[in-house]
Order: C-alpha cells, then sequence, then structure tokens
C-alpha cells in the first residue's frame, strides 16, 4: 500500500504546485498584458509627454511583450519546469522591470504595470525567493514615484509606509495563494493515492475471494464425493470378499456401492451448481441429520441415536450447511476409525448458539495423538466453523470412545453474510 505523501514519490509536492500555476499560467498573462496595454489609450492623447516620448513608450510596451512571449512560448516550452530554473525566470522579471521603469518616469500611467509585474514576479519565481524580490520592486517603485535616490528615503515618509502595506498585502495573498495550491495538490494526491489503495484492495479481495473459493469446492469435495467413493470402495472390498460365499452379501453392497455412486454423481452436480446440500433443500437441520444418520446406519450397520433439544428455529443457510457437513465427517471418521457400535448425535438449540455434539464408542484416539488434530477431513470441518464465528473441540481416551463437540453462534439468515 502506498504511504501518503512521500518525499521518493515520482512527482514531489514543487512539480505538482508547478503544474497547477502552469494551468492558470495563461489568465497571470492576460492581467500582465492589459496592465501593458490599458496605459496606452491614455497617453494618446495626453498633452503631458512629448510624441518622442509616445514613441518610447509604445516600443518599451512591445519589449515588454516580446519578453513575455519568449518567455511564455520558447524557454517555457523548453523547460516545462520553468520556476525551478531561477536564472531565466529572475532575468526576465528583472528585464521587465528595467523596461518598466523609464516607462513610468515618462507617464505615471504606468504605474498600473506594476501590478502586472508582482503578478509574473509570484507567478515565475518560486517561494521564498520572490518575497524578497518583491520588496525590491517597491522600492524601485518608490523612488520612481517620488524621484527620490535610495539614500533621500527616511521612516517618515507616508508613501514610503502605502508601498510597503501594498507590498505586504501582495506578498501576504501570494503566500495564501500558494497555500491553497499546496493544500490542493495535497489533497489531489491524497486521492490518487486512495484510489490506487483501493484498486490494490480490491485486486487483493478477489484473490482472497478465488482462495476462499478454491477452499469452499474442497470442502465440498471431500465432504460429498471424497467420502461417497470411500464408501463404494469397502461396498466393493465386502462384496468381493463374499464373492462365492454368500451371495445375497455380494448383491447387497453392490446395490448400496450403486445407491452411493448415484447420490455421489447426484452431489457432483449440485457441487458444480453450488448449490445447499439435497438434505436441506425441504427439510429442517434437524430432520436431514436423522435422514443422514439413518442412511449412514444402513450402509455401516453401526447403530445411530438422534437427539434434539431445545427449541428448533432456522439458522442461516451457511451455519445449518457446516453442522450437516460436520456430521456426514464425524461419521465417516467413525466408520474408518473408530471400531464403534453405537453413535449419539445430540443438536442442541440454545439462546444464542446451537451445539452439536457427535460421541461413539468406539477405540478413541490413541496415546500418541493429540485431540483436535487429524487429517484433512478434520482440518476442512474446524475451517468451516471457524468460518461461522465458532470453535470445535475433539475430547477422547483410549478405549473410551470420541466426542466431537461444535459450537456455534446464532445468527438470523437476514442479519449477517457469512461464507460457506
Amino acid at each position: 500500500m502506498a504511504n501518503v505523501i512521500q518525499s521518493g514519490d515520482a512527482q514531489t509536492e514543487s512539480d505538482r504546485t508547478e503544474r497547477f500555476w502552469h494551468r492558470w499560467r495563461w489568465l497571470w498573462s492576460a492581467v500582465f498584458l492589459a496592465t501593458v496595454l490599458v496605459p496606452l489609450p491614455m497617453i494618446w492623447g495626453s498633452a503631458d509627454i512629448t510624441d518622442a516620448q509616445r514613441l518610447q513608450l509604445i516600443g518599451l510596451s512591445l519589449l515588454m511583450i516580446v519578453a513575455h512571449g519568449l518567455m511564455v512560448f520558447v524557454l517555457e516550452r523548453k523547460h516545462p519546469e520553468i520556476r525551478q530554473f531561477r536564472r531565466y525566470t529572475i532575468t526576465y522579471v528583472a528585464i521587465i522591470t528595467l523596461l518598466w521603469i523609464p516607462m513610468v518616469r515618462i507617464d505615471p500611467a504606468y504605474f498600473l504595470t506594476f501590478g502586472g509585474l508582482i503578478s509574473q514576479l509570484f507567478i515565475w519565481v518560486e517561494i521564498p525567493w520572490s518575497i524578497p524580490l518583491a520588496f525590491v520592486l517597491m522600492v524601485l517603485a518608490f523612488t520612481v514615484e517620488g524621484d527620490f535616490a535610495l539614500g533621500d528615503i527616511n521612516l517618515g515618509n507616508s508613501g514610503l509606509w502605502l508601498w510597503l502595506f501594498l507590498t505586504g498585502a501582495a506578498v501576504m495573498l501570494a503566500l495564501f495563494i500558494n497555500s491553497i495550491i499546496g493544500e490542493n495538490m495535497r489533497r489531489q494526491e491524497l486521492i490518487r493515492q486512495l484510489q490506487e489503495t483501493r484498486s490494490e484492495l480490491a485486486a487483493s479481495e478477489r484473490r482472497e475471494g478465488i482462495l476462499a473459493e478454491r477452499q469452499r469446492l474442497a470442502h465440498e469435495i471431500h465432504d460429498t464425493l471424497a467420502q461417497g467413493f470411500t464408501s463404494i470402495v469397502m461396498h466393493l472390498e465386502a462384496a468381493e470378499q463374499a464373492i462365492g460365499q454368500d451371495d445375497q452379501i455380494v448383491q447387497r453392497h453392490v446395490d448400496l456401492a450403486r445407491r452411493t455412486a448415484r447420490i455421489s454423481l447426484d452431489q457432483a452436480r449440485r457441487v458444480v451448481q453450488d448449490l445447499r446440500p439435497r438434505a436441506l433443500e425441504q427439510a429442517t437441520l434437524a430432520e436431514a441429520i436423522e435422514r443422514t444418520a439413518g442412511e449412514w446406519t444402513e450402509q455401516s450397520g453401526i447403530e445411530t441415536q438422534v437427539t434434539v433439544t431445545g427449541a428448533g428455529r432456522p439458522l442461516h443457510p451457511a451455519i445449518e450447511v457446516t453442522l450437516l457437513r460436520a456430521v456426514q465427517e464425524a461419521l465417516s471418521n467413525v466408520r474408518k476409525h473408530a471400531q464403534a457400535t453405537r453413535v449419539n448425535i445430540t443438536l442442541s438449540y440454545m439462546d444464542d448458539v446451537v451445539v452439536l455434539d457427535v460421541q461413539d464408542d468406539g477405540v478413541g484416539l490413541q496415546p500418541n495423538s493429540t485431540p483436535g488434530e487429524g487429517g484433512y477431513g478434520l482440518t476442512a470441518m474446524r475451517e468451516r466453523v471457524e468460518q461461522m464465528h465458532g470453535s470445535l473441540l475433539v475430547e477422547s481416551r483410549p478405549h473410551e470412545g470420541t466426542t466431537l463437540v461444535i459450537e456455534i453462534p446464532i445468527q438470523p439468515a437476514s442479519e449477517q453474510e457469512v461464507q460457506a
């Protein structure tokens, strides 16, 4: 994720400010040209100046306009970040100032151009370099107005204070505008980085979604197809052992294997379609668990008992799927490892949680085994439960059976979206 306004950014804040000034340079160029051209009609019919002086003012005005044109159309195009080349910008300001001094000495109407000079100074010269230069311009303007030498300036002159006030106001305005530009640039940079962060977050969420979907499919395949294939293999092996001894047993195991294969095929189609388990489509969770336990008893020959306590009520579909898959996985483990003769399944509805207990009377875990650890099936079951913000506990002792306990907070289906 990008850090906010680093010194190592490709574009510095100075560069961004430069681009902002560049966008509005046409406006300040118009202001400057207006301050140069507006006095021309005023001096055209003036009786205070001679024709030679009038031509001189026109020539100086044209030179000032040419200097501005060279700056805008030549140097700036050659150096887009022209404000960073102080030798060019300060030289430009000095040239137009030197052209302005004889103009204002000939006719005071050109004091109007002083505003244009100040604007050009702050447009082309970076702060803080432009601030002392602004006061230099002020001193020049004051001496030109009163025709004073620098040694004649004294603090008792009211005109001096007027020029100081005007120059100070111009400097404060320039600083204010520059700070607004800087803040605007920082906000634009923050918005850009926020957009980049959102894009990165969206890409990360897509990647996580893909991984979660792969994990979900792995869980579904294990809980349905893998268990079905295991059952088919076991029935076929049992049928193979009974060949030539008892045809009825052979036929029974073949029929059960065929039935399991059909069920697995149907489940495979439903995994592809991303549907809920068929047992939950037209039945409650308790009914689905009872049906699953009954079918498992028929296939395994191990007695099961299902008990429901508390007031049963609809749960979020993802929670119901998780609990049903947990029952299927627990029964599959009992059949493969427990050597049990009986399994008790208890589904308990409490005020804010639902609890599932699956207890068998088998051999239990071996002394070197750790409760709660196991193969992929138990790992997948634990992940499903944790996705529902629940907990899974395995309790077992050698020759005393195993108890699987799952506890999941109850959430209305419309309250929170959870991931199956």
